[in-house]
């Protein structure tokens, strides 16, 4: 999951018989925690404002990003990204491809990551989501929840709230076993069993999509090795939502999705179709 789960080949050829996949070796944490240069952010259109977002968790840690705000939009996207993936260093390939859209963007660095305070754990990272979810909701606009990798996994619980409109499961995670499963090598799964630890078993999102109904978009690029297209397959296949589409973006690969043009048009087709 972004840097958590990629280096696991290697991990394997060093384990005696099971990996153990925790919390703690998946999540990552930045010793320093630098402001964020809003001027190398700020999308070179006209008909929209990029605006610093500071928010303040009910255990004092403040998670900082941004707040992108389009004139006379609808719609207000919650932007749940990957793991290790710092607002500064995507944001500005990202950013202008959000700027597309008929949409307000809510967009804040994790937990212990880039510009935000604090260590992160599964049990804050999720809460940390449902915080920017309410302040999104202020808006009383309809909201997406856009979730990118580890970010499918909180969008999945998240994203059973009413409050959610609709869901992106971008480079999306059935459930860890399985994406440790698809990008081990055949000839070391046959040998190699997995330990997921319980806390992160926990997130399934095929069991989620099975009692989800609202509208869906799943996106993957076809060179994703990360989270390869057959999770996104299993995850089009499980939802019940009658509203759902599968895009596989050519020639992407993982975090860039957004930046296909059929992908943009995919996105502009679920804006459309809210109310």
């Amino acid at each position: 999951m972004n840097g958590g789960l990629a280096p696991l080949a290697a991990a394997l050829l060093l384990s005696a018989c099971t990996v153990h996949v925790t919390p703690e070796g998946v999540l990552f944490q930045d010793d320093h925690h630098p402001a964020l240069a809003m001027g190398k952010l700020e999308p070179t259109v006209t008909d929209g404002r990029l605006e610093p977002l500071t928010l303040r968790h009910a255990d004092g840690v403040v998670g900082r990003g941004v707040h992108w705000v389009k004139p006379g939009s609808k719609t207000v996207i919650v932007y749940l990204s990957g793991n290790k993936m710092r607002l500064a260093e995507r944001g500005p390939s990202l950013l202008p491809r959000f700027a597309l859209l008929d949409a307000d963007l809510f967009w804040l660095d994790y937990r212990g990551l880039g510009a935000s305070d604090g260590q992160p754990s599964l049990e804050t990272l999720q809460s940390d989501a449902v915080d920017l979810l309410e302040l999104a909701a202020r808006a009383r606009k309809p909201i997406i929840l856009h979730g990118l990798s580890m970010g499918s996994l909180l969008a999945g619980r998240v994203g059973q709230d009413p409050r959610v409109a609709a869901l992106v499961l971008e480079g999306g995670i059935t459930s860890v076993r399985q994406v440790a499963e698809v990008t081990t090598p055949g000839w070391l799964r046959a040998v190699v069993g997995f330990e997921i630890d319980p806390r992160l078993a926990a997130f399934d999102n095929l069991s989620l999509l099975a009692r989800y109904e609202r509208p869906l978009l799943v996106l993957v690029g076809s060179r994703d090795e990360d989270t390869p297209p057959v999770l996104s397959q299993r995850l089009y296949d499980a939802a019940r939502s009658p509203g759902k589409r599968l895009v596989i973006a050519l020639d992407k690969t993982h975090r860039d999705a957004m930046t296909s043009d059929v992908a943009i048009a995919a996105y502009r087709a679920l804006l459309a179709s809210l109310p």
